[in-house]
């Protein structure tokens, strides 16, 4: 769950988000045939087969059905990454059967995904996973960070190469993190800065009501930079200057510089959604933020906007349920998510 920071950490600001507790699972059990399943009943994929074939190259059977094939594609290009580096560290993995799970990044009640990055949830569990079905350890710091640089890298590659990988970072630290977005290909990711969650401060999601394209939003604002870059940049300097305030005011704790750049931040969204033509603050995400701020609370989109999750922020927590009961009887869904102290891990 993004904080504060969004479009921002593109262009190399810190931002600021927070693991959740919403888990997803990847089952792995050694089978004694010479190939490898994968099954994943959230997409309604039963057991396919597969084995993997010269250059670290996974093949299906040639008469899969292309929605299946579509559906695999992440972890297709998940598994292959994690083939070549388990083959670099001269390690090897034996014949698997694969179960993947991310039924909690869905609502029966709401019948609708929510939007806290299943993908990335999935990507560093199933390395996780392989990683020990190959008997690589992940008990220090620099082993952490291979899962994370891995992880980063094989979504990015899967998810068509956008996308900043704070949800990747989230996924496999856990906790609440400041993670900066390395510009420069040419250099190393940086490991993203834990930050104790900040307990006084009550964090209130809340559903919109619909799914938002990720892809589609930072389309919209990228076609912005192309055609106005002088529009595009004076907004991302101000994104980028109340992402730097607002994770310095969240680390030390300063409650009404984090809730003003909070403020500010939304606004700065709208405005930015307004000269990309991008419903960044949908009506929803307007109403909601009328709701919350008339209750004397602050509040923002959670990613990129156009739907999926706000935030509402306040300190009183008498105010938690109030906010809660305000933006239910308009018809949205504030959310029993909490905060998880732990990224990826083994049951």
């Amino acid at each position: 769950m993004i904080l504060l920071g969004e479009y921002a950490v593109l262009e190399g600001a810190p931002a600021l988000v927070c693991a959740v507790d919403r888990y997803a699972e990847a089952f792995v059990t050694q089978n004694n045939r010479n190939e490898f399943s994968v099954a994943a009943p959230s997409l309604d994929i039963e057991e396919q087969p597969f084995i993997m074939i010269s250059g670290g190259k996974l093949r299906f059977d040639p008469n899969m059905d292309r929605i299946t094939f579509k559906r695999l594609h992440i972890f297709k290009t998940i598994f292959e990454s994690t083939w070549r580096f388990i083959d670099r560290k001269k390690a090897e993995l034996p014949p698997l059967n694969i179960i993947l799970n991310t039924d909690a990044f869905y609502s029966e009640e709401l019948k609708s995904k929510f939007g806290f990055g299943s993908s990335a949830a999935i990507t560093a569990a199933l390395i996780r996973a392989l990683f020990k079905a190959a008997g690589i350890p992940v008990s220090n710091s620099e082993q952490k960070a291979d899962v994370f640089r891995l992880a980063l890298t094989a979504h990015h590659k899967a998810q068509g190469n956008i996308g900043s990988g704070i949800d990747i970072a989230s996924s496999v630290y856990g906790g609440a993190l400041i993670y900066e977005m390395t510009l420069d290909k040419m250099i190393e990711q940086k490991i993203p800065q834990p930050v104790e969650v900040w307990r006084d401060l009550f964090i209130i999601p809340i559903w919109s009501g619909r799914s938002a394209s990720t892809r589609k939003m930072v389309g919209g604002v990228d076609q912005l930079k192309n055609s106005q870059p002088s529009v595009y940049n004076d907004l991302m300097d101000r994104l980028k200057e109340l992402s730097r305030s607002g994770c310095a005011a969240y680390k030390n704790r300063d409650s009404k510089t984090f809730l003003d750049d909070v403020k500010a931040f939304h606004q700065t969204m709208a405005q930015l959604g307004e000269k990309s033509g991008m419903p960044i603050i949908s009506p929803a995400h307007q109403r909601l933020a009328s709701i919350v701020e008339s209750l004397g609370a602050v509040y923002k989109p959670s990613g990129a906007g156009g739907g999926d999750i706000g935030i509402a922020f306040t300190e009183s927590a008498d105010k938690i349920k109030t906010i809660a009961q305000a933006v239910e009887t308009e018809g949205f869904k504030a959310l029993d998510i909490k905060p998880a102290p732990a990224g990826v891990c083994l049951k």
